[in-house]
This record gives C-alpha cells, sequence and structure tokens, in this order.
C-alpha cells in the first residue's frame, strides 16, 4: 500500500538539472517480473539510467541527486544503492561484500562501498549499459 509519506516523499524527489525524467510503473507483476519489464521499457526508449525507488522506502529529496553524482565521478561503477536498514530491531543495513558473511558495517554515509556482491533495489540507480539480456 502506498503511504502518504511515501507519496510526499516521491514528491520532493529533485531531479539533477540538464536531465530528463519520466516514471514508468508495472502494476499486478511480481517484483522482480516487474522490474525486467521496466528495464525492458527503458532500453526501448534509449535510456542511460533507471532508478527504482521501492514503495516502503522514504527517500530524502536529495537522493537521486546524490546517486547521479556518484555515477558521474565513479564511471567504473555500474550499480549505486543508498543504504537503509532492514525495518527491525536492531536496525541492520542491507549491504553485503561477500555471500554468506553477513552485512557489511564498515561504512559512513557518504562513502562509495566496493566491492559488494548485494545491495537493496528499493532506492538503486544502475547504468543500464551494464544490463544484460
Amino acid at each position: 500500500m502506498i503511504t502518504p509519506q511515501f507519496m510526499r516523499a516521491r514528491m520532493m524527489l529533485n531531479i539533477p538539472y540538464g536531465y530528463n525524467a519520466a516514471e514508468l510503473r508495472c502494476d499486478g507483476f511480481e517484483v522482480g517480473d516487474a522490474r525486467t519489464k521496466v528495464v525492458e521499457r527503458c532500453r526501448e526508449t534509449g535510456a542511460d539510467w533507471l532508478f527504482f525507488i521501492d514503495y516502503d522506502v522514504i527517500v530524502p529529496p536529495y537522493a537521486f541527486k546524490q546517486l547521479m553524482y556518484r555515477t558521474v565521478t565513479h564511471p567504473d561503477y555500474d550499480v549505486f544503492a543508498g543504504v537503509y536498514c532492514v525495518k527491525e530491531h536492531p536496525a541492520i543495513p542491507i549491504i553485503y561484500r561477500r555471500w554468506g558473511e553477513g552485512p557489511c558495517w564498515d561504512w559512513t554515509v557518504g562513502d562509495v562501498i566496493a566491492p559488494v556482491v548485494g545491495v537493496p533495489m528499493g532506492c538503486t540507480l544502475l547504468r543500464l549499459s551494464s544490463l544484460t539480456g
């Protein structure tokens, strides 16, 4: 269910100057299928980037700008994720350096954390040229 808090955060999201943006929705599909369909649609339109925001993640207004800044300053990377925590106590970050070794704890806000094997998709910017398939 989309909450008023999510909609407020979504409407306040700042798009960097000089970029075009379009919002795509893919309702009624399993999340993996929906993401795949959105990737296909973005490729059809020639988009360079795809930004996912999940309905249960409240992003700050600057989230997209900060992730886009990272893409420009780190051209060797293709996935840029806002790190957030599981919704339970204690809060545990959803970012993994190696499979089966638990979450990555050695970072601070603003760090580029690499290499990693898993990040959350709820606030993630993808370089479409990096995706195969």
